[in-house]
C-alpha cells in the first residue's frame, strides 16, 4: 500500500523577492484603520481648500534607542512638515512616533510636487542625520477614490522598505503584489485576490501577479480557475519554473500524474536546483514504480533543503519496500527530528524498528502517535496492529521464560 504523501510539504510556488521584506508592514494599517489614519482621512474629505489633484506620501524615520531621542526625532519631522505645509498647501498627520502621512496639493505639475517632497525629506534627513523612507501615491489614479490614495501610499512604503532605509517609491503594480502577498501570508486569500487583480489592471502582463492569482485560487480549491491563470502566465513566459511547477501540481491534484511528470521534467531541465520540483518528481516516480528514477531526485531534494523531512520520508518508504528497515529507520528518524508532526515518518520509523524486532515498546508508542495525527490512514492503522501483535507475542514469550526460570 502506497503511503499518502504529506500535502503540507508540497505547496504552490510563489516568487521570492531577493531583497529583504520590511520588519513591519505599514499596509496592515489599511485593514486595522487606527485613529490617526481615520482622522487624516476625515480631514482629507472635509478640507474645502484642497485641490482635485494631490499626492499622498508616507514618511518613516528609523527607530531611536531612547524615548527622549525618539521625541526629538519626531519634533524634527513635525517642524519640517509644518515649514512647508499649511492649510492652503496640504495637511499631515503622525500615524505613530516614527511614521508621518502627508497630503500635498499646491502644484500644477508632478515635478513641482516631487521637488517639495524631496525638500521635506532632505530637511528631515539632515536634521535627523538619518535616512527617511518614503512611499507615495498620486490622485487621481485610474478609478481609485480619493481615500485610496492614502492606502496606496502605505502599500508603496512597504514596497520601498524592500530596497533599504533610503528609498522613495511610487505606488505601482509591484506594490499591490507585495500587499497581496502580505494578505496571502495572513491567510486572507480573498483580499489577496483583490490586490492581485488591482495589480493586473495596472500591469496586465505581470507573470508574478498571474501566478499569485493562480496560487490563491488553487489554495481556495478552485483548481480550474487556478489553471487558467497559470496558463496565461506560461503564455507570457514558458520557462518560468514556479508556474511550470504549479501547473504540475494542478495536474497531480486532478490525478493526471503523467501530465504532472511532463511539466516537472521540463522544470528540472531548466533548473535542477529547485527543491519542490525534485521532491514532487521523486514522489511521482516512486508512485509510478520507477524507483531507480525516483532516487536521484529525492537525493537532490534532501541536499537542497536540509530543514524538510519530506524527501527523507519518501526515500525511507522506498528502502522499506526494498526490505532495508535499518537504513529506512535512520531516514525516518532524521525526518521526525526535522518535523515532529510528520505522521508518515513517525509511522515509518515505528514499523522500521518493529521489523528489526528492536525497541517494540517505543515502536508501539510511535505507531500510536502516527494514528493519532492521521486517524484516516489505513496504512498507519495496519502498521499499528502489526506492532501490537508483535508486542503481544513478545509479552507471551517473556512470560513463558519467567515461568520456566521460576
Amino acid at each position: 500500500m502506497m503511503p499518502k504523501f504529506n500535502a503540507k510539504e508540497i505547496h504552490f510556488l510563489k516568487s521570492d523577492d531577493p531583497l529583504s521584506p520590511p520588519e513591519t508592514y505599514l499596509s496592515d494599517l489599511v485593514f486595522s484603520k487606527p485613529d490617526a489614519l481615520a482622522n487624516l482621512e476625515q480631514r482629507l474629505t472635509s478640507d474645502r481648500e484642497r485641490e482635485d489633484n494631490f499626492v499622498c506620501a508616507i514618511l518613516q524615520i528609523p527607530e531611536r534607542e531612547t524615548e527622549e531621542e525618539q521625541d526629538q526625532a519626531s519634533q524634527i519631522c513635525e517642524t519640517g512638515l509644518d515649514a512647508l505645509l499649511n492649510k492652503n498647501r496640504g495637511i499631515w498627520e503622525a500615524l505613530d512616533h516614527r511614521t508621518f502621512a502627508l497630503v500635498y496639493w499646491d502644484f500644477k505639475q508632478k515635478k513641482k510636487a516631487l521637488r517639495v517632497l524631496d525638500t521635506i525629506i532632505e530637511n528631515i534627513s539632515s536634521g535627523l542625520k538619518a535616512d527617511v523612507l518614503c512611499g507615495l501615491s498620486w490622485f487621481p489614479h485610474r478609478e481609485d477614490a480619493d481615500l485610496d490614495c492614502l492606502s496606496n501610499a502605505l502599500k508603496a512604503l512597504d514596497h520601498a522598505a524592500f530596497f533599504g532605509k533610503d528609498h522613495r517609491q511610487e505606488f505601482d503594480a509591484v506594490s499591490l503584489n507585495i500587499s497581496g502577498d502580505r494578505r496571502y501570508q495572513s491567510g486572507d486569500c480573498r483580499t489577496a485576490v483583490a490586490e492581485y487583480k488591482a495589480g493586473l489592471a495596472l500591469e496586465p502582463k505581470n507573470v508574478n501577479l498571474l501566478n499569485s492569482l493562480g496560487v490563491c485560487h488553487g489554495v481556495m480549491g478552485d483548481v480550474e480557475l487556478a489553471a487558467g491563470y497559470f496558463e496565461k502566465a506560461l503564455a507570457l513566459n514558458p520557462n518560468e519554473i514556479m508556474v511550470i511547477y504549479n501547473m504540475a501540481l494542478i495536474h497531480q491534484i486532478n490525478e493526471l500524474e503523467d501530465k504532472a511528470v511532463l511539466f516537472l521534467r521540463k522544470a528540472h531541465g531548466i533548473d535542477p536546483e529547485v527543491f519542490e520540483v525534485e521532491l514532487l518528481l521523486g514522489h511521482l516516480m516512486h508512485k509510478a514504480g520507477k524507483t531507480d528514477q525516483a532516487l536521484p531526485h529525492l537525493d537532490r531534494a534532501i541536499e537542497l533543503n536540509t530543514q524538510s523531512g519530506a524527501a527523507l520520508t519518501v526515500k525511507g518508504d522506498i528502502l522499506l519496500e526494498q526490505e532495508k528497515p535499518a537504513e529506512a529507520g535512520k531516514l525516518f528518524g532524521e525526518a521526525v527530528k526535522r518535523n515532529p508532526g510528520n505522521a508518515r515518518a513517525i509511522s515509518g520509523y515505528a514499523i522500521s524498528m518493529a521489523l528489526q524486532k528492536k525497541n517494540l515498546s517505543i515502536a508501539l508508542s510511535f505507531a500510536r502517535e502516527s494514528v493519532t495525527l492521521d486517524p484516516g490512514s489505513p496504512l498507519f492503522q495496519e502498521r499499528l496492529e502489526t506492532i501490537e501483535q508483535l508486542c503481544n507475542v513478545q509479552d507471551t514469550a517473556t512470560a513463558g521464560e519467567e515461568i520456566k526460570s521460576a
